[in-house]
């Protein structure tokens, strides 16, 4: 079951962490489908990693607050205070932060060991990587919005206007991913990286 009290503490911590500035009640009502559907997942993800015996430390779950606290600027107390003062329990991102790092034991664990890197595709690599070396490189963080059927393509759209309204308002990118994106990408607010123009999509290199 998910309560009310669940999806409500949710909703003040996408606005919170978001920071957004202006809500009206058609925002209001995307940021709980956001927190129901976000709250769905992990419960999903949770039971998946109870069948599997995976538990996750304090100490765990501690790293990966520190390094949010770190990507923001801030210390942990401040983000916790943060919270605080919006009336959001702790135990509310402490739930999010768990189930994110479940599932990434979950998926690594089950899939990790089918891995097979061969020379070649070290070497193949090690030549991308010497050929880029001139190239511009750009650091991206990404935001993927997903069509999750056929038929859902305006629903999708309007998710992408709320989220380029609240980013024109000011909200923080990076944690506008982490609660909205549908990339595996979301558990670290967005952040992709370091990538060369050659491994860019055309329409991507483009805008870049």
């Amino acid at each position: 079951p998910i309560t009310t009290v669940d999806v409500r503490n949710r909703m003040r911590l996408i606005i919170s962490t978001s920071r957004m500035s202006q809500i009206d009640e058609q925002t209001l009502a995307r940021v709980q489908d956001e927190a129901l559907r976000g709250l769905v997942d992990e419960h999903l993800q949770m039971q998946a990693a109870r069948e599997y015996e995976i538990e996750i430390e304090d100490a765990e779950i501690n790293n990966a607050l520190l390094d949010l606290a770190s990507r923001n600027n801030a210390t942990i107390d401040e983000i916790l205070a943060d919270l605080e003062s919006s009336g959001i329990d702790a135990s509310t991102l402490r739930s999010q932060i768990e189930a994110e790092i479940a599932w990434q034991i979950l998926v690594n664990g089950r899939y990790g060991s089918r891995i097979r890197i061969s020379e070649q595709q070290i070497e193949l690599a090690l030549d991308r990587l010497v050929a880029s070396a001139s190239q511009p490189q750009f650091y991206i963080y990404e935001m993927f919005l997903e069509v999750p059927r056929p038929g859902q393509e305006q629903a999708t759209q309007q998710r992408v206007i709320a989220v380029m309204n609240q980013l024109q308002q000011g909200a923080s990118f990076p944690e506008l991913a982490r609660q909205f994106s549908d990339a595996s990408s979301a558990a670290a607010s967005g952040e992709i990286g370091w990538v060369a123009l050659s491994e860019l999509q055309p329409e991507v290199a483009a805008i870049m």
